[in-house]
């Protein structure tokens, strides 16, 4: 039996541990999740030094520290080196790798919502781990994209920077919710209000509740279950290096199992 944790702060309202158990179900794996809850950044070094004593054999890393464990990790991906952040470790040896499926679970998303932003006019709201790899997958599928962010400190992170003071809803078509803004247990809380999302596709990386109330005010709106499913059943793949086949039937079996788990649980 293999051990896996989440890393976070906060995050007692995550559906990992019942995600990660049913994915392990359908593909007939093993394994024990839980939650840890980190209030410091200073106690991530000894999760890695779990990992290489194999009390854990892999994480998932959540909102706040996608970047600040970078800094324990031995090691980085090529394509999380190329986003700047991670939000999974896997063993490979004592080495703990960091790597980023959050990219291909967002690129997962978009194509099976059938949403297309090749050339579309793209905002991104947050400048942290989720924003990073939101705007390498907006870059490498070919939209204009700009950041939203409270402030200009991180003018490194991209050219087209902005405050959301400065937004105006002329200048973009599409929307990608990248902060905890009206994530559970703050459902009636929204990063934009209505007149700025009311005629606008919004890509809402928040899966609890299922529908956020920007969701509910967009024209177009897709919750982030998708993105959480299948970059979970990569981690998996990573941590038992093994090739697990994402079809579209076991994205709904799973998104149906959480809908219904998060409707009966929060």
């Amino acid at each position: 039996m293999k051990n896996f944790a989440l890393i976070g702060k906060n995050i007692g309202h995550s559906i990992s541990p019942f995600l990660h158990q049913e994915i392990a179900r359908i593909y007939n794996l093993k394994l024990t999740y839980q939650i840890l809850d980190l209030q410091t950044g200073g106690q991530l070094e000894e999760v890695i030094q779990k990992l290489k004593k194999k009390e854990l054999h892999g994480a998932n890393v959540t909102i706040p520290y996608k970047e600040d464990i970078l800094i324990y990790l031995d090691d980085i991906t090529y394509e999380a080196k190329q986003i700047g952040a991670i939000n999974t470790i896997f063993l490979d040896n004592k080495i703990a790798v960091g790597a980023n499926t959050d990219y291909n679970g967002l690129i997962g998303l978009i194509r099976h919502s059938k949403i297309h932003i090749k050339d579309k006019n793209v905002i991104i709201l947050g400048t942290g781990g989720a924003s990073k790899a939101a705007l390498k997958v907006c870059k490498d599928l070919g939209a204009n994209v700009t950041i939203v962010t409270r402030d200009k400190q991180n003018k490194t992170m991209h050219d087209k920077i902005i405050t959301y003071n400065e937004l105006d809803p002329l200048i973009y078509d599409v929307v990608i919710n990248a902060t905890p803004i009206g994530m559970f247990p703050n459902v009636d809380a929204s990063p934009l209000k209505s007149e700025f999302v009311k005629d606008k596709i919004v890509i809402d990386l928040i899966y609890n509740p299922v529908e956020t109330k920007m969701m509910k005010e967009a024209k177009i709106a897709i919750g982030g279950m998708d993105m959480l499913i299948i970059q979970a059943i990569q981690s998996e793949s990573l941590w038992f290096k093994k090739k697990l086949e994402i079809t579209d039937e076991i994205i709904s079996e799973l998104r149906s199992l959480c809908n219904e788990y998060i409707r009966n649980t929060f």
